[in-house]
């Protein structure tokens, strides 16, 4: 039960049945990854420090922010739900902004300022391999635009 007085709701992703999804819980000055059940109208704290998830199109895995230890600086990482498994997608230590989506099951896209200037300069959306073994392959996908979205 949370017992907080600061508490509130963020990133969320649903599930394809559409009455479950997966959302970021900040209180306390910590943020959770929370899954919830809407007919049952219940909520379950999963993981900390998960920030803006995302569900993969196969339902497998989320891809999500963490704080990195640059100031203002996030790191995208992914996670597998059955095992709890993590581990990095990018090694950025750039500010990405809002929240990752998946192109498919093996990549992701994010937004991310990556310079200075005027936007058509310096912010563009970039797209990353998931999988452990791809390394950090960050590249740009689409220049002078942010918030990706994907239609399936």
């Amino acid at each position: 039960m949370i017992k907080e007085v600061d508490f509130n709701f963020w990133g969320v992703t649903f599930f394809p049945s559409g009455d479950r999804f997966l959302a970021t819980l900040g209180t306390g000055g910590k943020r959770f990854l929370v899954e919830g059940d809407i007919a049952r109208r219940h909520l379950k704290v999963v993981r900390d420090d998960v920030e803006c998830p995302s569900l993969s199109p196969d339902g497998r895995r989320i891809v999500f922010k963490r704080a990195s230890t640059a100031k203002g600086a996030w790191r995208l990482w992914v996670m597998q739900l059955e095992s709890g498994e993590a581990w990095p997608v990018t090694g950025e230590d750039r500010y990405i902004d809002d929240q990752a989506e998946w192109l498919d099951n093996d990549r992701v896209l994010y937004g991310l300022l990556y310079g200075e200037g005027i936007p058509e300069n310096a912010l563009s959306i970039w797209v990353s391999e998931v999988s452990k073994e791809s390394g950090f392959d960050a590249r740009i996908f689409v220049r002078s635009a942010s918030s990706p979205s994907i239609v399936r």
